[in-house]
């Protein structure tokens, strides 16, 4: 196997580096959260938990874990050859 010079072996993540910063960047300065679901500014207005959409798909989210982990505990019981 020919020995690859080290300035090209750290090409590649320096590249991947750079991009990962640019894109943090990028998100940072152009997404903006919607007022909503803006943790800053919940308490700021008259909002109560029922009003929250996090607490009325908060359960479907949960069973949805539970039959993964579930089916996967299954899974790993019934083939264990």
């Amino acid at each position: 196997m020919a020995r690859i010079p080290r300035h090209r072996r750290l090409v590649l993540p320096l590249l991947c580096l750079l991009f990962q910063g640019a894109t943090s960047l990028l998100f940072a300065i152009f997404v903006r959260y919607n007022h909503e679901t803006d943790a800053a500014l919940w308490h700021w207005g008259n909002h109560s938990n029922v009003d929250n959409e996090f607490y009325f798909r908060y359960p479907s989210f949960q069973d949805v874990h539970v039959m993964v982990f579930v089916g996967f505990g299954f899974l790993m019981v019934f083939l264990q050859r």
